[in-house]
């Protein structure tokens, strides 16, 4: 699990920020909310982000 934490972290890391209007213009969710917001969602962390752990 902590693979894919880092990965989305990566994504995170490289994907722009979306609005509202973004997801009106695709007449949908947008890849930040499926991609790395619902990944997160359905895997969260068993323990809090530091710095300590570089993010991740």
């Amino acid at each position: 699990m902590a693979r894919l934490h880092a990965l989305v972290d990566d994504l995170d890391a490289l994907e722009p920020a979306f609005t509202g209007y973004d997801r009106l213009r695709f007449g949908g969710p947008t890849s930040r909310d499926t991609c790395i917001d619902a990944v997160r969602a359905r895997y969260p962390r068993p323990w809090p982000v530091t710095a300590a752990r570089g993010g991740r």
